[in-house]
């Protein structure tokens, strides 16, 4: 048993909150992979996708009946988490309209106390880090607890395959990432090398991220023996050759 934000016993429930509409969403995807690590430390979850909702828009009415049941069903579907993981694609340097009017529609009974989670994707390579902090504000200001670590995903049609897996998988405290080689045949990271040009390595590796350098490790998979291949500050780009992919090329 564990005890949850309003001190009541019972099993710890994660809701996300998807603030994109659009099918086959980065963002619903993201928030999927976040919910299953919350189930394998036993969280009961849910996905709220708020496309599965007819919301209307806040008009400020103090009236909860006048915005309809759906509403009402949002409001107690949050209201019955432990924790809230706020998911949102980044549009023009903030996060979605569709998640504000959400926001909007809720208030401290859903949300104060608890502990809140963040994650935006974007289809840049600079992250979703304005959005990020924009709904940092919004947790505050509703009295949540907002989780230090955020989740920005870059270039987020580059990062899942068409099932909505990750190609890179097992962010570690030290800043670790490590390649699922089952799913990956190569990984391509751009960077300036030392005569100006974009070097490119394109064999199975792991990347490590220490301090904007970008640390690139190779692998026996035989041996699991390996070695730092090069470092490199920003910028770079990584991109992601699927196996498949990689088969048919052969």
């Amino acid at each position: 048993m564990t005890t949850s934000a309003n001190g009541s016993n019972g099993p710890l429930r994660v809701v996300a909150i998807c603030g994109s509409l659009r099918p086959g969403s980065f963002t619903r995807k993201a928030l999927l992979v976040a919910l299953e690590g919350a189930r394998e430390q036993g969280a009961e979850t849910q996905l709220l996708d708020l496309a599965d909702y007819d919301l209307p828009l806040c008009n400020g009415s103090k009236d909860a009946a006048s915005y309809g049941p759906d509403v009402a069903r949002l409001r107690q579907e949050i209201g019955a988490a432990t924790g809230i993981i706020l998911g949102t694609p980044e549009y023009h340097g903030s996060y979605s309209g569709v998640l504000k009017n959400a926001l909007d529609l809720t208030g401290f009974h859903e949300f104060e106390g608890k502990m809140m989670g963040l994650l935006a994707v974007s289809g840049g390579s600079m992250g979703a880090t304005n959005a990020l902090n924009g709904l940092r504000t919004v947790g505050r200001s509703l009295h949540a607890w907002v989780v230090p670590h955020e989740a920005s995903i870059p270039q987020a049609w580059r990062q899942f395959d068409d099932d909505g897996n990750l190609y890179v998988t097992g962010f570690s405290q030290n800043q670790l990432w490590k390649i699922d080689k089952n799913r990956v045949a190569s990984v391509i990271a751009d960077y300036p090398d030392n005569d100006g040009r974009n070097g490119e390595l394109d064999q199975p590796v792991d990347l490590a991220i220490w301090d904007d350098k970008l640390i690139i490790s190779n692998f026996d998979l035989m041996t699991g023996e390996g070695f730092v291949n090069t470092a490199h500050s920003k910028p770079y780009t990584l991109s992601f050759i699927p196996l498949d992919e990689a088969n048919k090329q052969q």
